[in-house]
């Protein structure tokens, strides 16, 4: 019965925050600047599903890193990478620019790691396990958490292109693989939303909010490739710390 009913509030609760995005995207949010229009909406967002799971969910979401030191320095490789490029693409660009991408890529990340990773993955995952250290279930749940996350991305064809937005989702699926390992090896949303702010950034800065008009299917397999073999590499990696953490 708990099962079936926070199942159907999960799906409310996706309905929910589409219906918002949209009812943003449409009012007066529209008439403001591509950066205030991302942050407001964002935020609003961000909002919306924390007093959501307050509520109604009731997900506990882990921020403390459980890892050990050691494991913690082994998997922070993929986010220091993402910092490094982040360096080399800001470098040239003025002051402002590049606190206004940080600031759009930490909200985007704050809300986005709340919600899909710290709610919609957490439940999918206990529901799965139910509650047991199941190594294979916890994979399961990634893949299920990853196709929702990239799948809520169709949303974006209220202002874009089929094409362009199937690419997108293509590419945010594999990246939500990744970021779903991460937490899982972790047991932190911290490292998480670190990743996904250093991706961001870098799409921020060099292309501005609009980055997903740009992309092109070459740029979106090679992504997608990436993702894919960082994720196989951190949920491999850490088998068994992976099975024994609840």
């Amino acid at each position: 019965m708990r099962k079936t009913r926070d199942c159907w509030v999960m799906i409310c609760s996706m309905a929910w925050v589409a219906f918002v995005l949209i009812c943003l995207r449409f009012t007066f949010v529209a008439n403001f600047g591509d950066i205030t229009k991302v942050f407001v909406e964002e935020l609003v967002l961000l909002v919306s599903v924390f007093v959501l799971n307050v509520l109604f969910l009731k997900q506990k979401v882990t921020w403390r890193i459980k890892s050990s030191f050691k494991e913690t320095l082994l998997i922070m490789i993929p986010v220091f990478f993402f910092f490094m490029i982040d360096i080399l693409v800001s470098s040239g660009h003025a002051l402002l620019n590049i606190l206004k991408a940080g600031g759009i890529s930490v909200i985007v990340a704050l809300f986005e790691e709340y919600y899909f990773r710290g709610i919609i993955f957490s439940k999918i995952n206990f529901y799965l396990n139910e509650g047991k250290a199941a190594y294979a279930g916890r994979i399961k749940a990634c893949l299920y958490s990853g196709l929702i996350f990239g799948g809520f991305h169709f949303i974006n064809l209220f202002h874009q292109s089929f094409y362009i937005t199937t690419l997108q989702v293509i590419q945010v699926t594999c990246l939500g693989l990744v970021l779903c390992a991460l937490y899982l090896r972790s047991g932190s949303l911290i490292l998480p939303i670190m990743l996904h702010a250093a991706i961001d950034f870098i799409s921020f800065i060099s292309s501005g909010p609009e980055v997903d008009a740009h992309l092109t299917l070459r740029g979106c397999l090679t992504g997608a490739v990436v993702y894919i073999v960082i994720a196989f590499l951190l949920l491999i990696g850490g088998r068994r710390r992976i099975a024994a953490r609840t």
